[in-house]
């Protein structure tokens, strides 16, 4: 079949650059020490997710809870939600893929924590859960002078599982030439710092630190980059 022989509209996708892109994001987190959770809804293909945990991914960042329950039907055990949910519809669907997999999902609103420790409660199930820090982009988070207080402010929710905290540098969106970048890894940095101090002197564990809007699991285990 020749190209213009395909239905429109059509995907196509070179499997060698494909692959040479996974083999080259793994690499990098290999030598760098860190495990690579890829954002599905770059791709939104378990055939590729396959390909990258194979190559070595161990988890992934989801951006829908659809694309959350699509890879859990694959298999797959490690998967992390990008945003809190406070609807009863939603938290139904956290609970489930708690009950199945090692699900994780992101915190930075009181509100939202008691409504998922109600439910989990009555549902006799454990939510694993980061801290989203605020590193710059300043459309959801926790400040990180602010993340041991507001840790502090939901420890007692027993059915809440603190596992670390996350950051979204989405802010670097707005870079206009590549020289640009490094200001918004300085940012992320110093967030992420200030919020793994202060969290670690009001003496809570940090299992995950993880970046990006895939998941790079940079202190302890998990972190994400595209």
């Amino acid at each position: 079949m020749e190209i213009r022989e395909l239905q429109t509209p059509a995907i196509l996708v070179d499997l060698d650059v494909l692959e040479n892109n996974i083999k080259k994001a793994q690499s990098l987190c290999d030598e760098n020490g860190k495990q690579l959770w890829p954002m599905i809804k770059t791709h939104k293909s378990s055939e590729i997710a396959k390909m990258q945990q194979k190559a070595g991914a161990t988890g992934f960042l989801c951006g829908t809870l659809d694309e959350c329950e699509a890879l859990l039907k694959e298999g797959i055990q490690n998967i992390m939600y990008a945003y809190p949910v406070a609807s009863d519809v939603n938290i139904k669907r956290v609970l489930n893929l708690a009950k199945n997999c090692n699900f994780i999902i992101r915190i930075d609103s009181y509100d939202s924590a008691k409504l998922l420790n109600t439910a989990a409660k009555s549902a006799g199930v454990k939510i694993n859960y980061t801290i989203i820090i605020d590193s710059g982009l300043h459309r959801f988070g926790i400040l990180p002078e602010k993340a041991a207080a507001f840790a502090d402010s939901i420890k007692e929710f027993d059915a809440l599982n603190f596992k670390g905290i996350s950051t979204h540098p989405g802010h670097v969106y707005s870079a206009e030439k590549p020289e640009d970048i490094q200001k918004y890894v300085e940012d992320e940095k110093n967030a992420v710092k200030t919020a793994v101090d202060a969290l670690k002197a009001a003496g809570y564990n940090l299992e995950l630190v993880t970046s990006g809007p895939g998941q790079l699991r940079l202190y302890g285990q998990y972190s994400n980059v595209h």
